[in-house]
């Protein structure tokens, strides 16, 4: 994880020290960038594959709960995408309507971008990390009473916890 985060932190570098217009740069990692389409396209996959694990869970191993935690992982992830491409407004470029384009910072129809949202966003997308953080370094320690599983084609839950190394 580390070499790719690596890899990845040293693309970026190399795009802005070979791109010398600030305009040309802004159009590759701004607003309707490479890097927007770029998340988009991540969370719309990882909504597919979410929707797929809920719908395997459900159907082949009969695991109702998870099932129903992993659709709506997906369901969320969905949605962030849909925000990340404002609801389809950059691809198809319908104009934002003026009682939403007077309340959002962007002119775009997207919630996360309305005024009242951006006063609080960074602090709330910093504490939702920071806890998140939290989740998957204090797992390994969560543990649930050790069961003997007496059929073996029986799945035990500890698998379906978030990994250590995610």
């Amino acid at each position: 994880m580390l070499a790719l985060a690596s890899f990845i932190i040293g693309c970026v570098v190399l795009l802005k020290l070979s791109v010398q217009d600030i305009y040309r740069y802004k159009r590759l990692l701004g607003e309707g960038g490479i890097l927007e389409y770029s998340q988009a396209l991540i969370l719309f996959t990882s909504a597919w594959i979410g929707w797929l694990i809920s719908k395997d869970f459900r159907q082949r191993l009969s695991m109702r709960l998870h099932s129903v935690v992993y659709a709506i992982i997906a369901f969320v992830m969905l949605l962030v995408g849909l925000e990340e491409i404002a609801w389809g407004q950059i691809l198809f470029g319908w104009k934002t309507p003026e009682n939403i384009a007077a309340v959002n910072a962007q002119n775009q129809t997207t919630l996360h971008n309305l005024e009242f949202f951006q006063n609080h966003l960074d602090l709330n997308l910093f504490l939702v990390s920071v806890v998140l953080v939290v989740l998957v370094l204090w797992r390994p320690s969560i543990r649930r009473m050790h069961t003997t599983i007496l059929d073996e084609a029986r799945i035990p839950n500890s698998n379906f916890f978030i990994t250590r190394y995610f």
